[in-house]
Order: structure tokens, then sequence, then C-alpha cells
């Protein structure tokens, strides 16, 4: 069994219990090699009992993930190995440790603080990033499979990471099956894969629509109150335009979002046409606006060292950016400081 303080091949040691999952559980640990933390996915070897095959699937999909080593939008994947529990060999993935939240909780816990403009602008900076990593990870041949909100995280640092490509494939060899009910979530999984059919970039692009939709609207596409239901909409239903979940969603880039959506996976646009959409909305000057001279001491202290604004009691309320990676990235990273307060708006350039 493993606890906090538990050696993993005399390097890992494992210092928080971050989240349980279908294969295993994800620890944050500390490599003493190299003095740093680090988060540790372990795969159970009993599940691998069931498809001795499925190690082999395994350690390709990590090498398939080391390989988008260096995206700065991919959660980069830096060690794989084994060690024995009980005479059982167990697997590990070790990846870099995001510190920040996923987009489920941001959705859930930060949405309702927020200024609705405020909220659909980082948005916009939130899925331009996701949809990067996803296409740098299909022109190299790689799928997710799994695109979900807990799979994108965003860093107190105000960066936007996608985590675990690929690991689905894993988790459908050692259950023998490719059922959505393996994965655990149906609120963003594609027709085919109800069907049972094998997954294409096509699954991962409206896998990616529901998470957009989930993202923008603060609602999955369809809910429904049993997995037949659910299984049913994804498989014959449209979900209601985003623009009328949301008012503040031009209806253009709502319309693209349903075309991620198609029932049919080659009639789903594509990740450019997605791309090229959010793109047209984010190239615009931003202005932040916000009552920062209120701010306690130790707030406006935090405000200076992110956004280099130098708040004090005469600075006016409203600072005007040109690069809005800068100022998205910036009120992301002030948001999970607990500073809420604050409007962004744009205007055409």
């Amino acid at each position: 069994m493993l606890t906090v303080g538990s050696k993993i091949n005399e390097r890992y040691e494992l210092i928080e219990f971050i989240a349980p999952g279908g294969m295993g559980e994800v620890w944050k640990a500390i490599d003493h090699t190299l003095t740093r933390n680090i988060a540790i996915k372990m795969v159970n070897g009993n599940y691998l009992k069931q498809n001795p095959s499925a190690a082999d699937i395994l350690l390709d999909e990590a090498k398939a993930g080391a390989s988008l080593l260096g995206h700065p939008n991919v959660v980069s994947i830096i060690d794989f190995g084994s060690f024995q529990i009980s005479n059982v060999l167990n697997y590990f993935i070790v990846m870099e440790l995001v510190d920040g939240i996923n987009v489920n909780r941001w959705i859930e816990e930060y949405k309702p603080l927020i200024d609705k403009t405020t909220y659909y602008n980082i948005s916009l900076f939130i899925a331009l990033e996701v949809c990067r990593a996803v296409a740098y990870a299909h022109r190299k041949g790689i799928l997710h499979r799994d695109i979900k909100p807990l799979n994108i995280f965003l860093s107190k640092f105000g960066l936007i990471k996608v985590g675990d490509f690929g690991l689905a494939r894993f988790i459908e060899a050692v259950t023998r099956s490719h059922t959505v009910w393996d994965l655990g979530t149906p609120s963003y999984t594609a027709p085919e894969q109800w069907k049972g059919e094998k997954a294409t970039k096509e699954t991962d692009i409206y896998q990616l629509g529901c998470t957009l939709y989930h993202l923008f609207t603060g609602k999955p596409p369809f809910e429904k109150n049993s997995g037949a239901a659910l299984m049913y909409a994804h498989l014959n239903d449209n979900p209601t335009a985003p623009h009328f979940v949301s008012d503040i969603i031009p209806q253009d880039l709502s319309e693209q979002l349903l075309k991620l959506l198609d029932k049919e996976p080659n009639k789903r646009c594509s990740l450019w046409e997605i791309n090229d959409k959010l793109a047209d909305q984010i190239q615009r000057k931003f202005t932040m606006e916000g009552n920062f001279h209120l701010l306690s001491d130790a707030q406006k202290e935090k405000v200076n060292e992110i956004t280099e604004l130098e708040i004090n009691a005469k600075t006016p309320t409203k600072f005007t950016f040109p690069d809005f990676s800068e100022i998205l990235s910036e009120s992301i990273e002030l948001i999970l400081e607990g500073i809420t307060d604050l409007k962004i708006t744009s205007e055409e350039t």
C-alpha cells in the first residue's frame, strides 16, 4: 500500500495524494535525484495481469506523450518505470507537476466569481491554447482520446496545459473493451465511442467540442439523469446553441463550436477552423479595469509582482495591453490569487 513517505525505486518519495484514478493513483512526489516536485501516476499491476500486452501499450503511450516534451501547452512526461508491491509488478509515469487547478474546478469555483465578459475573454485564451496542444499532438500522429475539463490545467503562472495524452488507449487495453464507462467521462464522449468504434482525430475534435462548450457556457452539451439518456443524446440530439445558453458568446463562434459536435466524424470542423475563429475573437487590444487602489497592501504587491503595473493609491484603475496573451495569462494568475474584482474588455484592432 502506498502512503505518504513511500519511496519508488529510491528516487521518488510520495508527499501528497492528489487523486484516485481508474487504473491507479496520482501523487505529488519529490524527485530526490534532481530535487524537484513532480506528479507520479501509478498503474496497479493487477490490471496488467488481465492483459499482459497492456504493459507494452503503456510504454508506447508514455513514449508518445514524452515525444510532446517541450510544447508549452502539454504536461510533460519525464520518466517511466516499474516497482514491486507484494510481489506484484506495478508501473508508473512521472509527469511535470502543474501547480494550479483543472478547468473543471475553474468552471465550478471561479466562473461565479468573475465578471462574465472577463470570463468569456479568458475562455478564448484557454480554448486557443488547448487547440494548439491538440493540433501539435495530431501533427505527430498522437491522439488524446479523453479530452475533458479534468485533463486541462491552469497553472498559477497563467499557463494552460493538457495532460494524459494517449492514456485512454491503455485503459481500453486493460479493460479489453472500448466503452465510455471505462474512461468514466461520458459527458465528453463522441458518438463513435458510444458505438465501440475506433478513435480517430475526429473523436478528439468532438471531445474538444464538448469541453469547449462546457468551458464557454458553464455546462456540458448534454445533461441527463441516466447513462442511457446521455448515450441517446450524444447519438441523436442536437445541443442548445451556446449563444442561447450564454448571451456573451457571439453567434458565429457559437455556430463554430456546434460544428465540432456533428454526429458524423467527417462533417466536424477541423482544428484549424476553430483555431481561426478563436484567433479572430482574441486578436484585439484588451483593457483591464479594477479598483486596485482599494486592495490590501499584500494584494497590491501581488498585482505589481504579476503585472508590473506599480499599483498605488493614485494609480488609475484602467490599463491597456496590446498583447492579448499577456493580459489574459496574467488575469488567470490574479484570479487564482483571489483577486477576482477585475474586468477584462476588448476592442477590435
